[in-house]
């Protein structure tokens, strides 16, 4: 059982942690190395917030540790040569954060598999 990783800044902001895999979509391989982040949109600048973000590890999972509260984007996109072939997917598997689903925590969460879009698979 994950134990409750609750920590409070100085806002008084309840942090959680998110955790899952990344697998390619195409292929449903395991995604060895690149980065997950969890992201938050500005309504008053239109601008996209990184709110964390950390490494895929070798075997595919992540743990992004300090999640606040409110409405999270997760994204993914691998390490891959040359560096364009891959371009940030959206959870679970969308390149639109329009098309994205939400998470809304209130407690650490896990299991949000995620599937990075190979960019000539939208072509």
């Amino acid at each position: 059982a994950d134990s409750v990783r609750n920590i409070y800044n100085n806002s008084f902001n309840l942090f959680y942690s998110i955790s899952g895999n990344v697998k390619y979509q195409d292929n449903n391989q395991i995604v060895t190395s690149g980065s997950v982040k969890a992201m938050r949109l500005d309504p008053n600048s239109g601008q996209i917030i990184i709110l964390d973000s950390t490494g895929i590890q070798s075997n595919g999972n992540y743990i992004l540790s300090n999640v606040p509260q409110g409405d999270v984007y997760i994204g993914a996109v691998p390490n891959s040569s040359p560096p364009v072939d891959y371009v940030l997917t959206y959870y679970p598997s969308s390149i639109y954060w329009q098309n994205a689903v939400v998470l809304h925590p209130t407690g650490n969460l896990t299991e949000i598999f995620c599937q990075p879009c190979d960019a000539f698979y939208f072509i």
